[in-house]
């Protein structure tokens, strides 16, 4: 088959995806399914030493290196002087020696660091430092500051090429590393094709916990673990599970001087480098809870680094209120995923905000191309982007089952199905395909106005962009059945000067009846819409143009039961002679059902719909 013939398919272009790819990274067979969407099956099952199911790696655990899970946080400490007091707590001489925080205790109303001195009772304990002010009833934590000692056994697991494993506890991670003079627990790869495997005991029984007031001790780049992947050799598997990643964001006792001060705080942050890493073959995080974050969850920022197989399952969020109830963070995603990879799959997450951002400083092509699946999933935002559109099959995505409030796409082909969305955003994408899809209309009950799902934004298109609704609802978010809301369903804010360039298809969809509009097609490419049951207490569809910009509606085959009958079944809003309305509609009181708006156009030229 020559490049002409496959370039007439729709996603079949990405069957050269890894021709040029690096002689080490693992080769792959491009294949469609059934919708044309382009799935890798790698041609490999198993990359050299990663460890799987069933395997029988060998493992140390954490304590052997000093790590001890006994980390407290309570909500009852009060300070005079050097003196501790909680009513809650339950100290014993084992605690002589453990690291404390406590908060606004410190000079200019931050935490107080300080070392349990002495123990004077089950309540009541004596610490190296005096309180710059004296405080009642404020949050603290104590226990043993593991950042030395989980550093320690991470060195020793990646020198040994065991699984790290961890009992259940609070680790708590301190603020400054005396042997590595860091704040953060590196993750430091030196042998090609070694492997990290780091498994806790559970999620909400192992929980890594930040120090309270960490992050606003150490400012914007403070992490819980760190992979900075400049000199590193290329990797084997990462492997992360069973365990809860805790920014302790609670702990914040002041708001940030911007919204920037901590957004690059991350709980496990993998950083890119142009003398990183070339290749890993595998990641596999799983069964993770992300608590309380305060910049991103899980960060993989490359530079160019191609990821095999990027696995992410069974992860979800807990988030609290901050001390003050006051504090804002947490603006960053808990999954933000940026590299080069044909196999990322996400699957069974209950999270906030997902991101797939572009690769940093490079695009995706063909040879360098990115491919996501998303299933069985609850996401409030997803958002998948992509700095300028290079063609199909370079950015894929493609969802089932998921529920999201905000779908935001940017250069991107997609299919989702089967999933409801209430996302009033834009699909700012160059193909996709939604089906079998529920659309939550947002009404405004003090506007008595519902948020339109907007289907294109684009001011400037390369290629040829098409995105399909087929078997979906749009129904309003409201329980109210006599409401009339003003608006419509669905739009696209495109304004298109080639009528070819951006096609929109409703095929066999339903229409909530109680809405004013269901489509409004005015200005802005072209429209097929067919076989679906449409609804208007005003008018059932907007079509029409003006100045340069086109349109066309090309209408077959839909009910138009759920009009109401004094409404109009179309407006054409004839403001130049760009726009045409063409098909075929039984409906033998369609005509007289007509309006039309302005003069410029001929509507006897342009309107050549056959009414049957």
């Amino acid at each position: 088959m020559n490049l002409i013939s496959l370039l007439s398919r729709f996603f079949i272009i990405t069957s050269l995806i890894f021709l040029s790819n690096c002689s080490s990274a693992v080769p792959s067979i491009v294949q469609t399914d059934e919708n044309n969407i382009p799935k890798t099956v790698p041609s490999t099952a198993i990359p050299k030493n990663v460890p799987i199911a069933g395997s029988t790696m060998q493992e140390i655990n954490a304590s052997v290196y000093g790590c001890k899970g006994d980390g407290v946080q309570l909500n009852d400490f009060s300070l005079s002087g050097n003196v501790l007091t909680s009513s809650s707590a339950s100290f014993s001489s084992l605690d002589t020696g453990k690291t404390v925080s406590i908060a606004n205790a410190g000079e200019n109303g931050e935490h107080l660091l300080s070392t349990i001195k002495t123990i004077i009772s089950p309540n009541k304990v004596l610490l190296t430092n005096k309180a710059a002010s004296n405080v009642l009833n404020v949050m603290g934590s104590y226990g043993t500051d593991n950042i030395r000692f989980i550093q320690k056994a991470v060195d020793a697991a990646i020198a040994q090429q065991k699984t790290l494993r961890f009992d259940p506890g609070v680790f708590l991670i301190g603020d400054y590393n005396i042997n590595t003079k860091t704040s953060v627990i590196k993750i430091a790869i030196n042998n090609p094709g070694d492997n990290v495997v780091i498994v806790g005991s559970g999620k909400h029984k192992t929980i890594f916990r930040e120090l309270d007031g960490k992050t606003q001790r150490k400012g914007r780049y403070t992490k819980i673990f760190y992979h900075y992947l400049k000199d590193s050799p290329n990797v084997g598997a990462i492997v992360l599970s069973d365990f809860s990643l805790d920014k302790n964001g609670r702990s914040l006792t002041k708001n940030p001087e911007s919204i920037y001060t901590w957004e690059q705080a991350h709980a496990w942050s993998w950083a890119g480098h142009k003398n990183g890493a070339e290749f890993i073959d595998s990641i596999h995080i799983s069964n993770i809870e992300i608590v309380d974050k305060i910049g991103g969850g899980i960060n993989f920022s490359s530079n160019g680094t191609r990821v095999n197989h990027f696995t992410l399952e069974k992860i979800s969020e807990s988030r609290f209120k901050s001390n003050t109830n006051e504090v804002f963070y947490a603006a960053r995603g808990d999954l933000e995923i940026s590299c080069f990879s044909d196999d990322i799959v996400i699957k069974n997450v209950d999270l906030t905000y997902v991101q797939l951002e572009p690769v940093r400083s490079k695009k995706s092509t063909l040879e360098n191309n990115r491919y996501c699946e998303v299933t069985d999933s609850s996401i409030d935002t997803i958002e998948y982007t992509e700095d300028g559109i290079e063609g199909l099959g370079v950015n894929v995505l493609k969802m089932n089952n998921i529920t999201t409030k905000n779908f935001r796409n940017h250069g991107v082909e997609f299919l989702v199905e089967n999933s409801t969305i209430s996302a009033p955003h834009t699909i700012n994408s160059i193909n996709g395909n939604f089906v079998n899809c529920k659309f939550l209309l947002k009404y405004d009950a003090s506007e008595n106005k519902v948020k339109p799902i907007n289907a294109t934004y684009f001011r400037n298109i390369s290629s040829n962009n098409s995105i399909t609704f087929s078997n979906c609802e749009f129904i309003i978010d409201s329980e109210l059945t006599t409401i009339k809301p003003k608006g419509y369903a669905l739009f696209s804010s495109s304004k298109i000067s080639d009528i070819l360039i951006n096609e929109i298809t409703v095929d066999n969809c339903t229409f909530d009846k109680r809405l004013q509009s269901s489509i409004n097609a005015y200005a802005n490419g072209k429209w097929t819409i067919k076989n679906s049951t449409l609804a208007g207490s005003s008018v059932a569809i907007q079509a029409g143009g003006y100045k340069e910009y086109y349109s066309e509606v090309n209408l077959s085959n839909n009910n138009y039961s759920q009009v109401l009958d004094n409404a109009k079944l179309l407006n054409i809003n004839n403001h130049n002679s760009l726009w045409k309305v063409k098909g075929s509609e039984k409906n033998k009181n369609f005509s007289s059902r007509i309006i039309s708006k302005g003069k410029v156009g001929s509507l006897k030229n342009q309107n050549t719909l056959k009414i049957n």
